[in-house]
């Protein structure tokens, strides 16, 4: 598989993923598969993955009233 495979399907996927309505973000770099990128959006992307939109999930404890 090329590196142009892998950003369509990448991109393939990010579609996929919004269609279905999930909570995503795709970042494309250049430099090909190198850690570089990575390094670079590490700090951001940790913050978007810990972000606290509302809080709710916060607030959830599993109890016999809040268990399904």
């Amino acid at each position: 598989m090329n590196e142009a495979n892998w950003e369509i399907a990448n991109r393939d996927m990010a579609a996929a993923l919004q269609y279905r309505g999930y909570d995503y973000k795709l970042e494309v770099g250049q430099g090909g598969h190198t850690p570089l990128h990575g390094a670079a959006i590490l700090p951001d992307t940790l913050r978007w993955l810990w972000r606290d939109d509302d809080g709710a999930w916060n607030d959830v404890r599993e109890t016999p009233a809040t268990r399904p």
